[in-house]
């Protein structure tokens, strides 16, 4: 059964990152909120950010270009265009970090890296991370903003961005912040992982049920056929991996697009990895491993494409800071400085 959308804005489900959320916590009883459009603490601003785990940039183009990615061709036209990302710091010296899931994260989502926020890679290594000192962006955005509603949704084998990352930059995210877990207890008991398909799902219903001001989706299919088939453009499971992830996309913007007063509503929407991939592995820091990509669709983001030069995934943290208008304070040690919009 379809949900109409309601009309709500800033309640915040109130839930641990290790515990499970059932589907019916984003039901109607749960709603306490002024509203859609332009009634949050951000005159109506907010931010969808979709995270492919593994992507490499040379297939994100030749999938984009062969005309199957019709959802991805769309964000990377009409917004900024990063084709010349790197995944981590330089890859000589102190700012090297390896191109794991753990550090990749990381450093997209506090803007600094491994040399700051200490994570060198998953497990234990990932648990120690110092996340204390420089913490997921969503802290300084809490911070700014106590009623700021923030959600994050993950894939089904690789739940640490909610487990590790938020939980461990504070203790008001960790229990303060939106999370659906890498397992969800249906209505009839029976538990389901978040593949792909249920992470689109769950972020549509929060869409439709709720109201965002910033959240962040983690897609994990493209990884997992990376490592299965090969991480290559000569791989067709990879190719047809991340042509399905563009309909999912697609489904989640048409949930943005259908939102009440959504005409009212000016959402930055970001999609951008972790890393890239060589063979059936990454870790080193080869071009394909290294080589990613990243998009900023929005109002005042006017279309451009950047192919020449440098820039880190570490932009995405302060250009999220700066379109939300929340102060960046030097003693944060930000590595990048926010793209800049003409109008927001």
């Amino acid at each position: 059964m379809t949900t109409a959308p309601l009309p709500l804005s800033k309640h915040r489900i109130l839930c641990h990152a290790l515990s499970l959320l059932t589907l019916a916590a984003f039901g109607i009883g749960e709603a306490n909120a002024e509203g859609p459009g332009k009634t949050n603490d951000f005159q109506g601003r907010r931010v969808l950010i979709m995270g492919i785990d593994g992507c490499r940039r040379d297939v994100m183009a030749q999938v984009i270009q062969s005309g199957k990615a019709p959802t991805l061709a769309r964000i990377s036209s009409e917004g900024h265009a990063f084709w010349n990302m790197e995944a981590g710091g330089q890859p000589i010296g102190r700012l090297n970090q390896p191109t794991i899931s753990g550090p990749g994260w990381s450093t997209l989502l506090t803007g600094v890296f491994a040399s700051k926020h200490s994570v060198l890679g998953n497990g234990e290594k990932f648990s120690a991370g110092n996340f204390k000192d420089h913490p997921h962006l969503f802290r300084y955005i809490r911070d700014a903003k106590p009623q700021a509603w923030l959600g994050s949704i993950v894939g089904d084998t690789w739940p640490e961005v909610n487990t590790i990352l938020i939980a461990g930059s504070g203790e008001h995210l960790a229990n303060d912040v939106t999370v659906v877990p890498h397992e969800i207890v249906t209505d009839s008991g029976k538990q389901r992982k978040l593949n792909d398909a249920k992470v689109t799902q769950e972020a549509i219903r929060c869409l439709q049920m709720q109201n965002p001001d910033v959240l962040f989706l983690h897609f994990l299919d493209v990884d997992h056929a990376g490592h299965q088939f090969g991480f290559s453009a000569d791989t067709p499971q990879y190719l047809s991996t991340l042509e399905k992830l563009d309909q999912y996309m697609g489904e989640v913007i048409a949930a943005i697009e259908k939102r009440p007063q959504a005409k009212e509503e000016s959402w930055l929407i970001i999609v951008s990895t972790d890393h890239g991939g060589l063979k059936k592995g990454h870790g080193g820091q080869s071009p394909e491993e290294r080589s990613i990509f990243g998009f900023f669709r929005g109002p005042g983001f006017k279309p451009a494409e950047e192919r020449e030069g440098r820039v880190f995934q570490s932009l995405v943290t302060p250009t999220v800071l700066d379109y939300l208008q929340v102060p960046i304070k030097a003693e944060w040690g930000l590595e990048s400085a926010p793209l800049k919009v003409d109008d927001h």
